[in-house]
């Protein structure tokens, strides 16, 4: 038994690991303004790397044929400035479903173990559990979103 729960543990975690460490394929600017669109990403916050080493952070408004607007108070990147474009975040909602899962699991976990006892330790039991529970099912599915793609932009 305590295999399979090696084996569910690793496919788990294994696959996302994996998936944060493959290198993204570098496009053209033409290539990255069809994912903008295509994807929907606009208004997501972005990390910008420069020609000159530095980046810049902010929310991405537009992307233009020769820049892309954010909205800090370095409001544009020029396009043969722009080395790359990285999405921040994760994709999913894998988190969220995880925690009510987690959540129910120890709801269910607390209610086996106190069966008709409601006082003593059994009660405390229900008080450990379900935010156990919760947290445990979060981090699951938050490990199993998708993180947000990474643009290497060719010149």
């Amino acid at each position: 038994m305590k295999r399979i729960a090696w084996v569910v543990l690793f496919t788990l975690f294994a696959e996302p690991l994996w998936a944060a460490r493959q290198q993204p394929e570098a496009v053209t600017w033409e290539q990255f303004q069809q994912q903008v669109t295509d994807r929907g990403l606009l208004r997501k916050d972005v990390r910008i790397s420069r020609t000159t080493g530095k980046r810049v952070t902010g929310r991405l408004r537009a992307v233009t044929a020769d820049s892309l607007e954010l909205d800090t108070p370095e409001a544009s990147v020029k396009r043969s400035e722009v080395v790359g474009v990285e999405l921040r975040g994760r994709k999913g909602r894998r988190g969220l479903i995880g925690g009510l899962v987690g959540l129910a699991a120890g709801v269910g976990a607390a209610a086996a173990l106190s069966g008709s006892q409601q006082e003593g330790p059994a009660a405390g039991a229900v008080l450990v559990l379900l935010p156990i529970g919760a947290v445990a099912g979060y981090l699951v599915g938050r490990a199993m979103d998708e993180p947000l793609p990474r643009y290497p932009i060719t010149p």
